[in-house]
């Protein structure tokens, strides 16, 4: 049973040693670590040329982001199974030892593991642990309903079997929600799936990380993409439109917003408030928000001001220092 652990790297200089270490830390002899270099303008080359393990495979190219650099791990990867690791986490000690005794008597397509979620903050680390259920599902739609509620939208915490996924690839160009277009597409298929109650891999965030950390350019195409993904799902399990569905809407058309604000866009008033009238007011979009249930604050006023006002209003309140407060009901707005 060979596995094939594939990482893409770009400017990864203070992570990757530990990554690679962490999957290193194994009994198990049967592996491949392919390490693809994503045109890295850091130290990172320097330091996967060091590296001396006839396991490692590293692989250097140009910069094209992590959906090319994942595709041709996976047209590289000559294993029985591929597991995506991302460059700044880790592996749990003897993970690969641990997979290899489970898959032995299983025939799988798609494995989901437990995953800890490593918050650092200065010297201190919160672990968010995130438990699946161990169990085997009878149908790749049962396995769907549960994992579009429990951690559908990750790559790295899956193993998949490498001849189900030859032939899929990562949506080439978009710079966010590359794993969640590619997952839909793996359920197309219909694989076999189980899920482990296991924590095998950890997830390293900083705290001073934020969702919008950069402007995307290509926001348009990103979100038609990730959102006919997400309908071609159900309309193929014959399942229709579940809450779930218009919750994740709300928070990706929130999303889209906030990127549209960002300080870094470009786009002059005019443009903005067409892009709000096409993508956030148009009459499917606008019935989708409504149907969804806002988890919190900033959900709940997106909600309300996509409800009951336009998009010029909201280009004022996300261009200006405004705050919005719920009270009894009606928005108060405050200006400061």
């Amino acid at each position: 049973m060979k596995l094939s652990v594939i990482i893409p790297a770009y400017n990864a200089e203070k992570e990757i040693g530990k990554c690679i270490d962490s999957i290193l830390n194994t009994n198990h002899t049967d592996f491949e670590v392919i390490v693809v270099n994503d045109g890295s303008t850091d130290n990172t080359k320097q330091i996967l040329d060091r590296y001396l393990d006839s396991h490692l495979i590293v692989i250097h190219k140009v910069n094209e982001g992590v959906s090319v650099a994942r595709n041709i791990g996976i047209k590289n990867a000559t294993g029985d199974y591929v597991l995506f690791v991302d460059a700044d986490d880790e592996l749990e000690p003897q993970a690969l030892d641990y997979l290899t005794n489970y898959l032995l008597d299983k025939q799988l397509d798609l494995l989901q593991f437990s995953v800890s979620t490593d918050t650092y903050n200065q010297n201190s680390c919160k672990k968010n642990l995130e438990y699946y259920l161990n169990k085997s599902y009878t149908s790749s739609k049962e396995a769907f309903l549960y994992l579009i509620n429990h951690g559908f939208y990750c790559v790295w915490n899956k193993l998949y079997r490498r001849e189900f996924i030859e032939n899929i690839t990562f949506p080439k160009g978009i710079k966010t929600g590359e794993d969640f277009i590619f997952n839909c597409n793996v359920f197309l298929k219909q694989p076999v799936v189980s899920t482990l109650d296991k924590i095998l891999y950890h997830h390293i965030r900083t705290e001073k990380e934020t969702t919008v950390s950069r402007y995307i350019d290509n926001m348009d195409e990103t979100l038609l993409l990730k959102k006919h993904a997400f309908q071609d799902i159900f309309k193929f399990y014959n399942i229709g439109l579940k809450p779930v569905y218009y919750d994740n809407m709300l928070l990706e058309y929130k999303f889209y917003v906030t990127n549209l604000f960002h300080n870094q866009c470009p786009l002059n008033k005019k443009h903005k408030i067409n892009k709000l009238q096409t993508f956030i007011f148009s009459k499917e979009t606008h019935n989708e928000i409504k149907n969804a249930v806002a988890k919190n604050k900033s959900s709940k006023i997106f909600k309300l001001l996509v409800q009951f006002t336009n998009p010029y209003f909201i280009y004022l309140f996300y261009s200006s220092k405004t705050t919005l407060k719920i009270y009894k009901g009606k928005m108060i707005y405050k200006k400061h």
